[in-house]
């Protein structure tokens, strides 16, 4: 039965007439106060990331700027990178401990240049001594501060240095490799790129293609301003709620990492680096498998796994490859137990998933593969038969219910210092580990079936 403004005038008047004085107070200062709580928040929250959002901006167009300038011949090649490399430190230098990051950097792009870096045989060499510097930094609170910045510079030396072991590039200055490692659009929140991608951000493109980037840069970070205040002030608000608390203290995680994402795809574009939507939330809130969701978690991080980590190893068979894969993305987070469990885990069950999928899929003869099929696959049931609908339909019940497991850990109680082991296993002894049981029963599902 609907109800009129009036009757709830009404209800709320006579409910209040049986209060005292002193209640009617409080729950009208508990009503306003939600209230202001509400508006404050978003705020609070712009205004906090304010000074961070400006500085990434300015620096965007400043390098769109000086790409102008040079191409009219204004601005000299050296001057560039070295404006390039300036305008990195001064990001760095702004918001995390400057001296730490450039003896990392010196230690992994400067002493290696000459000896390691254009060295055809050692680029697994070089791969294993950027972890190892970067273990090194890896001191709690300290390091929590900078292991995106440290990430995305071993990634960077990571992928020149197989890149020029392939020979795809010839040899560069040390001036240009700065200049990329330091580019002030990804040095603080990524995404990774290629120096071919990084190359090709410092030539002016047709002026209709430098309109329309301009505008899908201010619409990511538009989408990552909203994606920041669903995190904080509306996710944040119901995780105390029973039942599907747990959802949203996971889905708060996750939209944190769409901010991130976002605002660092809409910068990367506004200087010149088309890096595509960096994660798919799509395939991230509502994924087919848990393999859309490692795939479209952060899509540069995994081309960037799979072409030099998992297509380095595959060699040694996919189990080995997955394996390994995993082992190194949690390695470039830095020795967190958390995150490791977490990258490992998601390793178990995709490869648990992915392999009981495609043998379930092969005996019904059916769409249900841990990805979507082609349109021309030659299954007798597509993804528009019942049984598939179905079938697929459950996978992707057990995916979220994975993800909200995972999760519920990422609860911010001791985000500053990283989480620790026990933190960790405590969140999900509570819910009596059910999520590595289904993983582990899948797992000996998929070798006997």
């Amino acid at each position: 039965m609907a109800v009129s403004a009036a009757d709830e005038e009404i209800w709320f008047y006579d409910e209040a007439l049986e209060l005292s004085d002193e209640e009617f107070t409080d729950f009208m200062y508990i009503k306003d106060d939600t209230t202001h709580q509400w508006q404050r928040c978003p705020i609070s929250v712009l205004d906090s990331l304010c000074g961070t959002i400006v500085k990434l901006l300015l620096f965007s167009a400043l390098k769109r700027f000086l790409v102008f300038l040079h191409a009219r011949e204004i601005v000299s090649k050296f001057t560039l990178h070295l404006t390039f490399v300036a305008s990195g430190l001064f990001v760095i230098g702004t918001q995390n401990n400057l001296s730490s990051i450039c003896i990392y950097i010196a230690l992994t792009v400067v002493f290696p240049y000459y000896n390691f870096l254009f060295n055809k045989q050692t680029k697994f060499v070089m791969l294993a001594y950027s972890i190892g510097m970067l273990l090194y930094f890896s001191t709690a609170k300290e390091f929590m501060s900078m292991r995106g910045i440290l990430m995305i510079v071993l990634m960077k030396i990571t992928s020149l240095s197989f890149d020029f072991a392939n020979e795809f590039y010839g040899n560069i200055t040390l001036l240009h490799l700065l200049s990329y490692i330091f580019d002030s659009s990804t040095v603080l929140f990524g995404p990774w790129i290629t120096y071919r991608q990084y190359q090709d951000s410092l030539y002016l493109k047709e002026f209709k293609a430098e309109i329309i980037n301009f505008f899908r840069g201010l619409s990511y970070i538009a989408l990552s301003l909203f994606a920041v205040i669903y995190s904080s002030c509306i996710a944040d608000s119901f995780i105390e709620l029973p039942f599907v608390g747990a959802y949203f203290v996971a889905q708060s995680f996750r939209f944190s990492h769409y901010f991130v994402s976002w605002f660092s795809a809409g910068t990367s574009l506004l200087s010149g680096i088309d890096s595509g939507i960096v994660a798919d939330w799509i395939h991230i809130e509502l994924p087919r498998s848990l393999v859309d969701v490692v795939v479209s978690w952060n899509i540069p991080m995994h081309r960037f796994l799979h072409q030099y980590i998992f297509g380095e190893t595959r060699k040694y068979g996919s189990a080995a490859a997955i394996f390994v894969t995993y082992v190194v993305s949690s390695l470039f987070h830095g020795i967190n137990f958390q995150l490791s469990a977490v990258l490992l885990s998601l390793g178990l069950y995709t490869y648990a998933e992915t392999k009981i999928r495609s043998k379930l899929s092969r005996r019904i003869d059916s769409c249900i593969c841990a990805r979507i099929c082609r349109k021309e696959c030659h299954h007798t049931c597509k993804e528009d038969a019942l049984s598939t609908l179905t079938i697929n339909m459950l996978f992707r019940a057990l995916a979220l219910t994975h993800l909200v497991y995972l999760g519920m850990a990422f609860d911010d109680s001791t985000a500053e210092t990283g989480y620790s082991w026990r933190h960790t296993l405590s969140v999900w002894a509570d819910s009596y580990y059910f999520s590595h049981v289904i993983g582990l029963f899948m797992l000996l599902l998929s070798s006997a079936f």
